[in-house]
């Protein structure tokens, strides 16, 4: 599988952007209409049952699949044999796995007092296996830039999964319509994966490039099973704490706002780890993409983030039924802590990829640890009180990770921050003045409402971000023109000739350093 040349990796990532794009934005606005369609057919309860056996099920399923296929996107170079090596650790991981969790389904439903918990947590675990199957390939095509046989997958597997979904919950299936829609969505997806990737397995297996493997595998593992047990968290706490009712409408509320994110912001986190890894050897490189992601991120993000707080309460019994109305002010809570925290994703990301390895694994240890103690001491408090754990956490780590981005790639606050605060503080200011603008359409109806807050926070918006980010406004709309073209984003060819010699000359001390 040819991968791109070094000199033109900035150009592919922003080219492989448009994929992404297609792959997030239509997968997710189909998910969307999924989760609306489900939401107004089934009940709380139904949905609570589920996630909560999920919360299990994508912990476990976290091992296999951002485990050992992650040092397939991360290594400069990597035999045919790591490769198979790989896969058959991935599945006969993933196999014990799965065995474990359907011996041990009857005691988490007895814990829980759900018997059918059991039958839930069996299927829904074999996503397990089926992740396991698909690693490598995703891992390899990840590594070549091809995000257009993952943007099929995905796109594929979404659509398949939710008419299956949803025929299931139209006949009266109740919960198993979610499960319905899980395995359907991993399984096609998984099967369009292999007819479209040319990569198979052979039957070798070698202990060596296994121990080489599992050196640098070791903390990426801890990494991703830390940050999925974290993100599954609070979904754990609710249904633990406070019933499988009050789970659903926790859950809704944290898909929403999860949707919106994944839809402006994972296009660029998908690529990240590709691009970091591949200039790796180059920090001033480096410096400039991590500048234009997390620049990108809070345009793309922020405002939509912003206006979803300050319309919750209309866009939830709009789209999603008044039976969801208590999931509104869990949403508003929400879409603040992913503004704060949606822009830090790529920090662990770059520290992965460039080989920091245990780096990462302490940011991701600190990280969780302290969101983890967050959570528990909210529980008295309420349901409330869980989203606005997420906030401290984001606030309270964040000095944290500028100085690891600092330490490990000599990163400034001015790459970090900059971006987010350039953008932020006008897109604040703006969802401010919409605010203080709701008493006066108390009169309307949802819609009206919805769409008249829609219109004054993006006009508000507009005039904010004209007056404090310009600047800002003026690279964004460089960088996506540059996409267009196949000499890259601006200053990436100038910077290509300027740093040439020293990536083809690297210093020891930048080799072992990485």
């Amino acid at each position: 599988m040819a991968e791109p040349r070094p000199q033109s990796i900035g150009a592919t990532a922003v080219r492989s952007t448009r994929w992404v794009i297609l792959e997030k934005w239509l997968g997710r606005t189909v998910s969307l209409v999924v989760f609306a369609i489900l939401a107004r057919i089934l009940t709380p309860e139904a949905y609570g049952v589920v996630m909560l056996a999920n919360v299990f099920t994508v912990i476990l399923t976290s091992v296999v699949q951002q485990g050992f296929a992650k040092t397939i996107v991360q290594r400069p170079k990597i035999s045919a044999v790591d490769i198979d090596t790989t896969f058959w650790t991935s599945l006969l991981l993933g196999i014990a796995i799965y065995a474990a969790l359907f011996f041990a389904s009857p005691l988490i439903a007895a814990g829980y007092d759900e018997p059918i918990l059991t039958w839930i947590l069996r299927a829904l675990g074999i996503n397990v296996v089926v992740m396991a199957i698909a690693s490598v390939q995703v891992g390899l095509l990840e590594r070549s830039f091809d995000f257009r046989a993952l943007a099929v997958r995905q796109v594929g597997g979404i659509v398949a999964g939710g008419s299956l979904g949803i025929g299931v919950a139209v006949l009266g299936g109740g919960p198993w319509a979610l499960v319905a829609q899980m395995l359907g969505t991993s399984v096609i997806g998984c099967a369009i994966l292999w007819i479209r990737s040319s990569w198979r397995p052979r039957f070798k297996f070698s202990l060596a490039s296994l121990r080489d493997l599992w050196a640098l595998n070791m903390f990426i593992l801890g990494s991703e099973v830390i940050s999925a047990t974290s993100n599954q968290l609070d979904n754990l706490i609710v249904g633990t704490f406070f019933g499988t009712t009050a789970l659903g409408y926790y859950y809704v509320a944290l898909r929403a706002a999860n949707i919106v994110v994944e839809l402006v912001t994972a296009v660029v986190g998908r690529v990240s780890f590709s691009t970091f890894a591949r200039l790796q050897y180059d920090r001033s490189r480096i410096h400039r993409a991590f500048s234009l992601m997390t620049l990108g991120t809070s345009m793309s993000s922020l405002p939509v983030l912003a206006f979803l707080a300050v319309a919750a309460p209309e866009a939830i019994t709009l789209i999603f039924g008044d039976k969801w109305e208590p999931s509104a002010p869990l949403l508003t809570v929400l879409a603040v802590a992913f503004s704060l925290s949606v822009v830090t994703r790529a920090d662990r990301v770059v520290l992965l990829a460039l080989g920091h390895t245990a780096a990462g694994f302490r940011m991701s240890l600190t990280r969780q640890g302290l969101g983890a103690a967050l959570l528990f001491a909210a529980v008295p408090f309420g349901v409330m009180a869980i989203p606005w754990a997420r906030v401290a956490r984001a606030l309270i780590t964040w000095p944290m990770r500028m100085y690891s981005l600092k330490k490990y790639t000599g990163m400034g606050l001015h790459v970090y921050g900059g971006p987010f605060l350039r953008v932020g503080l006008p897109v604040a200011l703006a969802a401010g003045l919409t605010v203080a603008t709701r008493p006066l359409l108390d009169e309307m109806t949802s819609l009206p409402r919805l769409l008249t807050l829609a219109c004054i926070f993006a006009a508000a918006c507009a005039v904010t971000l004209l007056l404090l980010a310009r600047p800002q406004l003026r690279e964004a709309r460089s960088v996506l023109g540059s996409a267009r073209r196949p000499g890259g984003p601006p200053n990436q060819r100038s910077t290509e000739r300027e740093h040439r010699s020293a990536a083809q000359d690297r210093a020891p001390a930048d080799q072992d350093e990485a």
